[in-house]
């Protein structure tokens, strides 16, 4: 028999502990991409830092509306959403 009510079982289960470690791992990966984006030494530098540029620009915008979900937060930063 379990020591949790109902309540907490839904909640559980709702949020299940397997698929936020999942969220969490996949954020990760992009913060990852954002501090070291991809480059090839076949190509020229310019293009390697063009290409860093963009990808941190897109990485930045999928961050600031993933943290948008957390807007209704009190240590939630406005300066995030930018």
């Amino acid at each position: 028999m379990s020591s949790l009510n109902d309540s907490e079982m839904r909640h559980i289960a709702r949020h299940d502990p397997a698929r936020v470690l999942r969220e969490v791992e996949a954020r990760g990966r992009l913060l990852d991409r954002y501090a070291t984006p991809e480059s090839s030494p076949d190509l020229p530098d310019s293009f390697n830092r063009f290409t860093a540029e963009i990808t941190r620009h897109l990485v930045a915008d999928v961050i600031a509306h993933l943290a948008a979900a957390w807007s209704d937060h009190p240590d939630y930063q406005r300066g995030w959403a930018s």
